[in-house]
This record gives structure tokens, sequence and C-alpha cells, in this order.
């Protein structure tokens, strides 16, 4: 997979994209101002979603947890659940 099929696929958040993260396997975690989260796997399958309170300004892999910004807040998502 190249960055043209990763940017086809951020261009499916309802909302324009504001933070990205690219895993070594071809997959990714985008987030959105719209507040929404989603992750791909290295073929394109949408493997989750998920909401925060606000626009999401990073996100950063943490073991079976995802940390965030979204706006005032810091969000930590457990992948494992």
């Amino acid at each position: 997979m190249d960055l043209r099929d990763l940017a086809w696929m951020v261009r499916h958040l309802d909302e324009p994209v504001s933070a990205v993260h690219l895993f070594p396997d071809g997959g990714l975690i985008a987030g959105g101002w719209d507040g929404c989260v989603k992750r791909w796997d290295e073929q394109g399958e949408l493997l989750w979603s998920a909401s925060t309170p606000d626009r999401v300004m990073a996100v950063t892999p943490w073991g079976d947890a995802l940390a965030l910004t979204a706006g005032l807040h810091v969000v930590v998502l457990d992948l494992a659940t």
C-alpha cells in the first residue's frame, strides 16, 4: 500500500482530518475536527471508530491503548476491549 491509498482512506472521515498516525504495516489511525477517531488495517478495512468530546489534535498508540488530545481533553482509549 502506498501513501496515495492511505490518503484515499483518510478522506472517508466526515470532517477535515486533524491528526494521523501511520503504522509500519500500512494501517493508520486518523482523527478529525468532529472528534471522530478511526482505525483502518493495511487493506483499508475499518477496524473501529470512536468519538471524543472535541476536535482531535494528536493520536499516539501506547501499548494496548491510544492516547489522544481532543480540545482541552486528554483521552486514553483501551484498544484491548
